[in-house]
């Protein structure tokens, strides 16, 4: 008996492995099916993928939806559905608490830059100096083809929008000081 039990757990596992893993976002599925990513807003295109309804939904329950449609030329490291999955619950549960309001704020900022820069722009061992009192890490892979902005790695680069340019991570963008995740 104790056998069918550890094959059925081993296959539940293993089943749960698989789902996991092929859950995952395709990175050139995201904005497949916009024709011109520069006739949208940023906002209007996180709404529009299905893999972004997340960040969508925590920038309009901030209240930073208006600030961030009135915005020119600036750029955003979107975070994954998934992304916010890798959170713990307490924490996402804390994040988006309304009595919490000024944490969200603060945490999407960090996802933000004032102006465009491309993934081209970005060095190795740079920081990124967010709002004065939190510290952004980013670094590249020794080729210089992976980026990783607080501690997300960029999945898609330079996605122009009609006011900004998008990079999608696969993590919510941690200050050097900040640990969201256990």
């Amino acid at each position: 008996m104790k056998t069918n039990k550890f094959t059925l757990t081993a296959s539940f596992v293993f089943a749960f492995m698989c789902f996991t893993a092929s859950s995952q976002v395709n990175p050139n599925a995201i904005f497949s099916d916009v024709d011109d990513t520069k006739q949208y807003d940023v906002l209007a295109l996180a709404k529009m993928d299905s893999n972004l309804s997340t960040f969508a939904e925590l920038a309009e329950m901030s209240g930073l939806a208006a600030s961030i449609d009135l915005a020119d030329d600036y750029t955003v490291f979107i975070p994954t559905n998934d992304a916010f999955t890798q959170l713990t619950k307490e924490k996402y549960s804390e994040l988006t608490d309304s009595s919490n309001k000024v944490m969200l704020i603060n945490i999407l900022k960090r996802h933000f830059l004032p102006n465009k820069v491309y993934s081209t722009d970005f060095n190795d061992s740079q920081v990124i100096d967010t709002n004065g009192d939190e510290n952004i890490s980013v670094s590249k892979t020794s080729l210089g083809n992976t980026i990783f902005i607080g501690g997300a790695q960029v999945i898609k680069a330079d996605v122009d929008a009609s006011n900004g340019v998008i990079h999608i991570v696969d993590r919510v963008v941690e200050a050097n000081t900040d640990v969201l995740t256990n």
